[in-house]
Formats: structure tokens, C-alpha cells, sequence
């Protein structure tokens, strides 16, 4: 049970008494320890819940949390809610319920247009899988498309030249055996632009890639004279599919499951699964101009078991692949192969323990040059692991040991980088020095719990070489800081401001425009009037120069000393009144 903030305890039964009606599904109670009072609140029907095995926790906006084995729609199980306040029960989830989609199978893509975009095999208003898309800006997951009957999507997508994403599905189609198809993001349209078929390769598991020359080139586990898989290409300006290569097995590989890359010399490179000469899989460059394939690695016990990913080119020019299995550690390797030479050498073996056991994704190279990758099982938790990999020295290193609520168990995943920015808003213009400001800021990115935003001020010159820092916020998303401007701040129209984080640490935008900053206290300026006669009028004592401070100029028709009070207008449209009450010689003083 669990002790809430109102005093009473609350928990869960997995099955609802006789007193409650004798059904299967299980009940809410609470228990008033004072009085000794039992209360049945909510009796589980099925579909609100079902079951539930777990203990009940009090969030931070007082209600209650929990999740049940059985129930809700698929009776796969729920999450959900009850208010301690108004005894309202809420179904939140029901898992298993995938109407945006469920087991994405491929890597996700990022597109031209700065969101991520990927595909889930299952799931959807169809359940045969969705095209979804993630802005970065937000982490918004939004559906961009259903799958239709009996059509699996498998992999992920691209984006060609033409600026339209493509992808492929293991079923549907005209013949049943997959398709080819482009989404034109800008108008929402989703396009079967090739049935594949038995004779020429179904069954496509990883993405289409863009050569040098602008045609697709992809890879299909079945199909070929052997029906081990092929390699073929796809010209989308003609519509025109060709079967370029058969695997056969044993002298070359079988059943690719990952993606093509292309190299400085113009081959691809890509992986199989199993086939090859140990049976255990293989690594190959092919040349699309000549159709000349060459298998540059067996895998084996030593080298490694078994490719599902996609290689990778790193910064020193060579390619890299993970293999899943085996290697002297027992977890599986990572091959580093010469283009130059279509030759490979061992630079990694993985440590169940250690590092990971399984590698079944695909190594990404980040902007620190680094590659990045996971693993499928084992590690310090037993779920696998994130690790990189720096190809300068050979390094490997274990970021993180997955548990629960991780994601775990990653197959066919890659990583995806998102630029971390922050962007500065306007702000209000001019400012006084000495006043408070808000600056509003939006950012793009994952950004730690213990993260701090800080706004910082520029010099007039608007150069942050020494910038001064005005406020900041506690803060893991886009929003407004309250920031102060120092009271001592030179005047000026040149300064600017910015926001920076520090969890990770990014320097964000300036401002838009140059901001105009004035002093909070000007210097008093001084005006000593002489003996003024009792008809001098404002514009005779100024010819007669009887203000000593000529920077300003005081107009007028009115007798002074006839008037009770006087508004004179200075620089900046400031207002001064001026209160005369005698011809003596006085001193007056004022400010902007």
C-alpha cells in the first residue's frame, strides 16, 4: 500500500470480493488508519483495467498512478490515474493499443526540413504501420500516414534529391511482395511507386540510399535466381526497378538486412547476415558500373558472427561495421575495412560484460567524430548497453548500461543527431539601465534536469567577449527568463543579449535586433535663470542668453513670472515642468 498525503493508505487487489460483485478484475481501496474505515473506490471491469499487480504511487499533482497486466483495449494491459480529490479513475493508456503506431524496425531520418521521420511495422488504424514524424524543436510525435492492409513497412526512410522521403514494405503491393514508395511531406502524399516481386527480390528490411549517380540502390533478403536476396537499383524519374546482383550463399553472403553506403570510389558496401564461407555472414563492396561484387570478409568465430546493421565512413576515410556475435571476447567486433584496398582488420572485440553483447544496430558517426551505436543484451543490467567508439584510438567506451524504463534491446536502431541550439527572442526596446527584462528563448534538443539557462548581456559594441550575466533559469525547454540589466550599464545602442546552457553547454543566438540601453541616472542639468523683470517672456531671456546651458533651449511667449507652471520639452521628447514662483535668480535643476 502506499501512505498518501491525505493520511490514507491506498492499494490494489487483483481480484473484486463478493461483497463487490465476485468478479475477476480486481478493485482500488483506501484505508483510513485512524478510524480503521475500508473503502472499495473503483472496481476494474476489463476494459478500464484489469488485474493490477503493482503498487499504486501519489505524483506530484496528488493523484495516483499504477498499471495493470490485463485490460483495456487488446487486454494487454493500462496505466492509469486516480484523484484522491474528486475520486475520478482515468484509463490512460492501454498498452498494445497502437493507433500511432508500434515496433519501429528501422533507423529514424532526419530530413531536409530539420524533423526526424521514421516508420513502425505494426500499429496504426490498420495496424500494418504508420509513417510518423518527431520535431526536435518539441519532441511532437505526429502520424503522418497509415499503412494499409497487409502492407508491413520494414527499415526506414531517406530523402532523395528531389526532396520527396522514400522507403520500402516486406508485404503489399501489386504481387504481394512488398513495394517502393515515396511521401511528399509538403503535401501529405504517400505514393506506391514500385511493386516488387518473387523473381527480382521481396522482403526488404533496411533503407534505400542515393548514389552519386541519383539512382536508389537497396537490398531485399529474398529473391534472385537463388532466392538468397539481391541488390538493385531504383531510377524514381523513370520509374524503373533493376535486379543488379543475386546473392548465392556460401561464395558471397545471403539475406542482407541492413542498408548500402556508398565510398569515395564510387562502390557500395554493405553486410549480410548469414551465407558467406562459414556460413555466419559477410561484408562486400559492389561496383554499379561494372556489376563487379567482391567479398572482403567472411565472418567467422573470430571476426565476428552476423551483420545487421549498416557500415558506416568515419573521419579517417574508412568504413566500419558492427558485428553482432562471437569475436575473442564473445560479444561480437567491430571490422574497420580500406576502401582503398577492399581489405579489413579486426579493431574492437566487445566484452559481454563489459561492453555489451550483440551490436544488431547501426554505428553512427556523430559531429565529434566518434561513432556511436547499442547493443542488443548484457551489460552491467543485462538489457545491453550505449556505447562509442573513437576511431583514432581505438576506444571503446560504455556511456550507459540500459535498465528499466529504458529503451532496451535494440535491433536495426541507429542514432539520430539533433543540432542542440537555442534561439533568443526579441525583447522590448529601449531599456533602462537598472530595469528588469524578459527574454524569451526556444530550443531544440535534449537538455539535462540539472540544466541551467543563463541570459547574458554584451557590451555596447554588442561583442560577448566579456559578456555579464543577467539572470537565468533552472529549465530543461524553451521558455522566458526575467533578467535584470545592471544599473551601471554604459549607455549605449549597440548591445545585445543571448541565452547559454549548462547541461550540456551551448551558446545560443543573439538577439535579433541591436537594443538601445539608457542610464538609470542621468547627471542633473543645471539652468541658472537671472533677475528676471516682471514682463521677461521665456523667448526674450533666451536671446538675452539668461540660461547659462545652452545645449538646450528654452521657447516660449508667456511671461515668466507670470506663469504658475511651464513644460518644456528637451532632447528625447522628455518632459520637465518647471514651477516658477518668484523673479528672483534661482537655480533650476531636472533630468531626463
Amino acid at each position: 500500500m502506499v501512505l498518501a498525503s491525505n493520511g490514507k493508505l491506498y492499494g490494489t487487489t487483483t481480484i473484486d470480493g463478493t461483497a463487490g460483485g465476485g468478479n475477476s478484475y480486481g478493485t482500488i481501496y483506501s484505508y483510513e488508519i485512524s478510524t480503521s474505515t475500508y473503502a472499495r473506490l473503483v472496481a476494474f471491469s476489463g476494459t478500464n483495467s484489469k488485474n493490477p499487480e503493482s503498487q499504486l504511487i501519489q505524483a506530484s499533482n496528488g493523484r495516483l498512478y499504477g498499471v495493470s497486466t490485463e485490460g483495456g483495449t487488446g487486454d494487454m494491459g493500462t496505466l492509469y490515474s486516480y484523484n484522491i480529490t474528486s475520486s475520478a479513475y482515468t484509463r490512460l493508456i492501454s498498452f498494445n493499443q497502437r493507433s500511432n503506431g508500434g515496433d519501429p524496425s528501422g533507423s529514424l531520418f532526419k530530413a531536409s526540413n530539420g524533423l526526424i521521420y521514421g516508420m513502425t511495422e505494426f500499429g496504426g488504424n490498420n495496424n500494418y504501420g504508420v509513417i510518423f514524424s518527431i520535431n526536435p524543436a518539441t519532441n511532437a510525435y505526429t502520424k503522418l500516414y497509415d499503412f494499409p492492409f497487409a502492407t508491413y513497412a520494414k527499415g526506414g526512410l531517406m530523402q532523395a534529391s528531389n526532396g520527396k522521403l522514400y522507403g520500402m514494405t516486406k508485404t503489399g503491393g501489386a504481387n504481394g511482395y512488398g513495394t517502393i514508395f515515396s511521401y511528399d511531406y509538403s503535401t501529405s502524399t504517400f505514393t506506391t511507386v514500385y511493386s516488387l516481386a518473387a523473381l527480382t527480390g521481396w522482403d526488404p528490411h533496411g533503407n534505400l540510399m542515393q548514389a552519386s549517380n541519383g539512382k536508389l540502390y537497396g537490398m531485399t533478403r529474398y529473391g534472385g535466381a537463388p532466392n538468397k536476396g539481391v541488390i538493385f537499383s531504383f531510377d524514381y524519374s523513370t520509374s524503373t526497378y533493376t535486379d543488379l546482383f543475386d546473392f548465392t550463399g556460401a561464395d558471397n553472403g545471403e539475406r542482407p538486412t541492413g542498408s548500402l553506403i556508398q565510398a569515395s570510389n564510387g562502390k557500395l558496401y554493405g553486410g549480410t547476415t548469414i551465407g558467406g564461407a562459414s556460413g555466419d555472414g559477410a561484408i562486400f563492396s559492389f561496383n554499379y558500373t561494372t556489376l563487379a561484387f567482391t567479398k572482403i570478409m567472411d565472418c567467422n568465430s573470430v571476426n565476428g558472427n552476423t551483420i545487421y546493421g549498416t557500415p558506416v565512413i568515419a573521419n579517417d576515410g574508412k568504413i566500419y561495421v558492427s558485428v553482432a556475435y562471437s569475436g575473442t571476447l564473445a560479444g561480437g567486433t567491430i571490422i574497420q575495412v580500406n576502401p582503398a584496398t577492399d581489405t579489413f582488420s579486426k579493431v574492437f572485440n566487445l566484452n559481454s560484460t563489459l561492453h555489451g553483447y550483440s551490436a544488431m544496430g547501426c554505428l553512427f558517426k556523430a559531429s565529434n567524430g566518434k561513432l556511436y551505436g547499442t547493443t542488443y543484451g548484457f551489460g552491467a543490467n543485462g538489457k545491453g548497453t550505449i556505447f562509442n567508439f573513437d576511431v583514432t584510438t581505438n576506444t571503446f567506451t560504455n556511456l550507459r548500461n540500459l535498465e528499466f524504463p529504458d529503451a532496451y534491446n535494440h535491433v536495426y536502431s541507429g542514432f539520430v543527431e539533433t543540432a542542440l541550439t537555442i534561439t533568443t527572442g526579441s525583447i522590448a526596446d529601449p531599456i533602462c539601465a537598472g530595469t528588469t527584462i524578459s527574454v524569451p528563448y526556444t530550443i531544440v534538443g535534449t537538455y539535462g534536469q540539472s540544466n541551467i539557462f543563463t541570459t547574458q548581456l554584451s557590451d555596447a559594441s554588442g561583442s560577448f567577449s566579456n559578456p555579464v550575466d543577467i539572470g537565468s533559469l533552472l529549465a530543461v525547454g524553451s521558455s522566458t527568463i526575467t533578467a535584470t540589466i545592471p544599473a551601471n550599464t554604459i549607455p549605449g545602442e549597440g548591445y545585445r543579449v543571448r541565452v547559454i546552457s549548462s547541461a550540456p553547454a551551448v551558446i545560443g543566438t543573439s538577439n535579433p535586433t541591436l537594443l538601445t540601453i539608457r542610464a538609470f541616472n542621468k547627471p542633473f542639468i543645471i539652468e541658472t535663470m537671472g533677475n528676471v523683470a516682471a514682463t521677461t517672456t521665456i523667448t526674450a531671456h533666451e536671446s538675452a542668453n539668461g540660461f547659462d546651458n545652452d545645449s538646450y533651449t528654452m521657447t516660449g511667449t508667456t511671461d515668466v513670472r507670470m506663469v504658475i507652471s511651464l513644460l518644456l520639452v528637451i532632447r528625447e521628447q522628455v518632459a520637465v515642468q518647471f514651477i516658477f514662483v518668484t523673479n528672483a535668480s534661482r537655480t533650476f535643476k531636472f533630468k531626463e
